[in-house]
């Protein structure tokens, strides 16, 4: 199987190709990252149809990163209540300490707000060259920029 990153940036098409190609390898499949054909840029359409054919490859993994989305929602505003149950007074007349029980409620209210997260969209298809070539699988994934990671690659590789 020919493993596809499209990215512009070199490393991270080897970062993502590596990390496809290591789980096929892990579950029986032989897996060649692109960039170890064509170390420069991702593979145009006729370049892998010519070297899916002089190779002899019986599928391609294509990684394509899509548009970046924001998320945004609103966090609704809520209230809060805290209570104060006793007071304790000092008499100068007397000179001594005495206690007044009371219960004081003092509201506390919490704003809302508007949250955003830039959000990362990967699409992930497989596709047999068999019969002419047809797509077996495809995924989508949407991560949030900061948790997003290569190591993510591994999965829904097992339902290959």
């Amino acid at each position: 199987m020919l493993v596809i990153a499209v990215r512009k940036n070199a490393t991270k098409r080897r970062i993502w190709e590596d990390a496809f190609a290591g789980e096929l390898v892990k579950h029986g499949v032989v897996a060649t990252s692109s960039y170890s054909l064509f170390p420069d840029a991702p593979p145009d359409t006729n370049q892998v149809i010519a070297t899916v054919q002089a190779n002899g490859f019986d599928g391609i993994l294509v990684v394509l990163r899509l548009p970046t989305e924001m998320d945004t929602k609103y966090v609704h505003g809520y209230t809060t209540y805290t209570t104060t149950e006793r007071d304790l007074h000092y008499s100068p007349s007397s000179g001594s300490y005495w206690q007044r029980y009371y219960t004081y409620y003092r509201e506390i209210e919490h704003p809302g707000y508007v949250d955003s997260q830039s959000v990362d969209i990967r699409a992930i298809d497989v596709t047999s060259i068999g019969n002419g070539g047809r797509m077996i699988w495809s995924a989508k994934s949407q991560n949030t920029r900061s948790r997003f990671r290569a190591g993510c690659a591994n999965e829904g590789l097992p339902a290959l």
